[in-house]
């Protein structure tokens, strides 16, 4: 039994309800970091010179409000693909179910074939011992999610330098050891000196 709606209008449908689950979380958490910036002095200064609501938007607030926009972007994407592998586990696929005959004991199949809906396809695989079949797909996921924890950290490397915050840079022991060697290599001492007139000689 195929589904009655449209691809797009399923779509669509999972993009809504999916983007409704999220705004209130992020619209707190946006608004929190707006009115911390708005605090700052320079809002102040730049309010007092005259500037607008749309420059003070556009010029101050949007600049520091930015990176963290990007990071919020990457944690949704993760928290996305995580509700994406729990539908398809409970054979609520992305794009649509086609659901199999109870009389031959078909399991649901996933319409698009996507990583969601082929996870979802692969877990009745345990039944028959082929475990290898959700292997690539759970691996593909894994991929994706610490690829985007790569750029995340990337991102707040880049604006923690930016703020002349580094992280420290642990050097190794033998590093250390070949610096002091060298520093006592050039160290002044007194064997190194040699007194050309010696006054008692003449």
């Amino acid at each position: 039994m195929e589904p009655s709606y449209t691809i797009s209008e399923r779509i669509l449908i999972e993009i809504i309800i999916l983007t409704v689950l999220v705004i209130p979380l992020t619209t707190v958490l946006i608004g929190k970091d707006i009115t911390n910036i708005l605090q700052q002095e320079f809002i102040t200064s730049a309010s007092v010179l005259g500037g607008s609501r749309f420059h003070i938007l556009r010029h101050h607030v949007m600049p520091h409000l930015f990176p963290k926009l990007t990071i919020l972007f990457g944690q949704q994407f993760i928290q996305v693909l995580f509700i994406f592998i729990h539908l398809g586990m409970l054979d609520l696929f992305f794009g649509g179910t086609i659901m199999g005959s109870a009389m031959f004991n078909e399991p649901p199949k996933s319409l698009t074939n996507e990583w969601s809906g082929v996870i979802g396809n692969t877990v009745h695989s345990f039944k028959s011992g082929q475990y290898w079949l959700i292997l690539f797909p759970l691996l593909a996921f894994m991929l994706s999610i610490f690829a985007m924890q790569l750029i995340i950290n990337g991102i707040k490397e880049v604006q923690q330098a930016k703020i002349g915050v580094t992280a420290k840079k642990y050097k190794s022991k033998r590093t250390i050891n070949h610096k002091e060697n060298t520093e006592n290599m050039f160290a002044p001492t007194s064997n190194r000196f040699q007194l050309v007139h010696d006054k008692k000689a003449r």
